[in-house]
């Protein structure tokens, strides 16, 4: 059986074409390594019962509610179509291989691209969150897609890199105010380079 991840990229439009998205300055320390920090989107690990939609839904609540046990208000929906068992289907899926040890051959890192409702907004955590012992998840924050993409060249994980640049290339496909205001993203040959992970190009399904 496959194990699976929901990587969640909640996004709201902008006047003029741009976009921005929901991202977290995440930090990881231990005894043997030196912290580091970057800038992802929010992240859940599947459990083995779950979807991957369930997945996506259990980490908006844990991730980013203000009061993860109390969802009444906190609402989302995903932006792409319904699959065959009724639930919403990724938006982009990257299999890589999974660890033998938990009986995993694949891993799926799956993406959703989901709507907040504008009431939720203010249910969205406003303090920092440890994660485990070792993982400190800042406060949720909006910020144009053009400014993320600044931030998460300078200190950002390749893999949620590239699912920025996936989400730019997308939302930049719907109009052309969107490309023209990406178009240096989505034309600069450094970009694609950005999306490489120990010199091997992410790579989606």
């Amino acid at each position: 059986m496959n194990s699976h991840a929901a990587t969640m990229v909640i996004v709201r439009g902008l006047p003029g074409g741009k976009f921005e998205a929901l991202v977290l300055y995440y930090t990881k320390s231990s005894a043997d390594r030196r912290p580091f920090s970057s800038w992802k989107f929010p992240t859940e690990t599947g459990e083995k019962s779950e979807s991957r939609w369930m997945t996506a839904s259990n980490g908006m609540y844990r991730e980013l509610s203000k009061t993860p046990d109390n969802t009444e208000g906190f609402d989302f929906k995903s932006l792409d179509a319904f699959g065959d068992k009724g639930e919403p289907e990724p938006f982009l899926v990257c299999r890589v291989p999974g660890d033998p040890g938990k009986g995993s051959e694949w891993h799926d890192k799956c993406v959703f691209l989901i709507s907040l409702n504008q009431e939720s907004v203010c249910k969205l955590r406003t303090e920092e969150k440890w994660d485990g012992p070792d993982e400190l998840l800042g406060v949720p924050e909006f910020v144009e897609a053009g400014e993320l993409w600044k931030r998460m060249l300078e200190r950002g994980q390749p893999f949620h890199r590239a699912v920025l640049y996936k989400t730019i290339e997308r939302f930049a496909s719907t109009s052309q105010k969107a490309y023209d205001n990406y178009r240096s993203i989505l034309e600069d040959p450094r970009s694609l380079e950005a999306m490489t992970s120990k010199g091997k190009m992410i790579k989606f399904e």
